[in-house]
């Protein structure tokens, strides 16, 4: 065990006082050495918290390669120190997960994310939560409307879970949500209020509904009100197709949040997103779901606001 220095100062000063040979001058340079090096660990110490401190904001910024830097210099002042490798540790994690979730970003069609809906105006901006290029609806009228097909992404789920950031919208107004096979038949259709304050909405197909079949694409969309010639609404496409066996074996023995990982690289957009928003729901409070959950959505080039959003109610 590495002994602490004023202990060692101590033991001097106890055999020298058990002597008599204990002076004020003896005792005055005992002091002084003791306070000097207890100084230069405090000025250490204090440097290797300042910049532990400055890698956790980082990260928690999702600036990953900054935090790196903090932590290896935080790393200088303590070398071996458990709490700087495992933080090393746990960022390296981050940025492999993140090259992974950008394997499903690219998978996205060039297709508008947001709404085109205007109210008295005002423009609102419906956004799916999907990866596909981002545009606002004040852009609306510049020539980038509907001509491009719709994106498709992938599901496993029978039922799945469709993902909508709805900003700050008049109460009296109402949203429709509506999800149709190929024939054009709705599957499932829900009309509900906006929420109070802007987040993200979950529309779940109820497992009482008929369950989505494999490899038939579903067409899906949402709108303010029940009028489609005056909105440019988004919509997009999904599809339910099995996972293979090697995605299965490697699904049974994968943490939870490696599970995110394993969907979005193998293009299973709707499960990676549902798996870590039920992690975010469950634990909302906890750091490393919401840096991942960050993490899946940067990719996809949503913006701030949106991932730092509040899950809302289900619908």
């Amino acid at each position: 065990m590495k002994q602490k220095p004023w202990l060692k100062y101590l033991l001097v000063v106890l055999l020298i006082g058990s002597a008599g040979l204990l002076t004020p001058a003896i005792f005055n340079q005992f002091s002084a050495a003791d306070s000097m090096e207890s100084s230069v660990l405090l000025a250490r110490r204090s440097r290797y918290d300042q910049l532990m401190r400055q890698g956790y904001a980082a990260t928690r910024r999702r600036q990953y390669s900054r935090a790196l830097r903090f932590f290896r210099l935080a790393l200088g002042q303590r070398p071996g120190d458990r709490f700087a490798r495992r933080a090393i540790a746990n960022v390296r994690r981050y940025q492999r997960r993140v090259s992974r979730y950008r394997r499903v970003a690219r998978r996205g069609r060039p297709r508008r994310r947001r709404g085109a809906a205007t109210r008295g105006g005002q423009c609102i901006d419906l956004i799916p939560l999907i990866p596909t290029k981002q545009e606002s609806c004040s852009q609306k009228n510049q020539g980038n409307g509907n001509s491009a097909e719709p994106s498709l992404f992938l599901t496993s789920a029978e039922h799945p879970t469709f993902f909508f950031y709805i900003p700050q919208i008049p109460q009296e107004e109402e949203l429709l949500f509506e999800l149709k096979d190929s024939s054009g038949n709705i599957l499932h259709e829900v009309s509900f209020n906006p929420p109070e304050k802007p987040g993200i909405v979950t529309v779940s197909l109820p497992t009482n509904k008929p369950a989505l079949e494999l490899n038939q694409e579903y067409s899906w969309s949402i709108l303010v009100d029940d009028d489609r010639a005056d909105e440019d609404y988004p919509e997009g496409l999904i599809k339910r197709v099995e996972p293979t066996q090697d995605l299965t074996n490697q699904l049974k023995t994968a943490s939870p949040l490696d599970r995110v990982a394993l969907y979005a690289e193998n293009g299973y957009w709707e499960d990676s997103l549902r798996t870590v928003a039920d992690l975010r729901r469950k634990s909302p409070q906890d750091e490393e779901i919401n840096i991942e959950w960050g993490n899946l959505l940067e990719t996809v080039n949503l913006e701030e606001d949106i991932i730092n959003a509040p899950l809302l109610s289900k619908r």
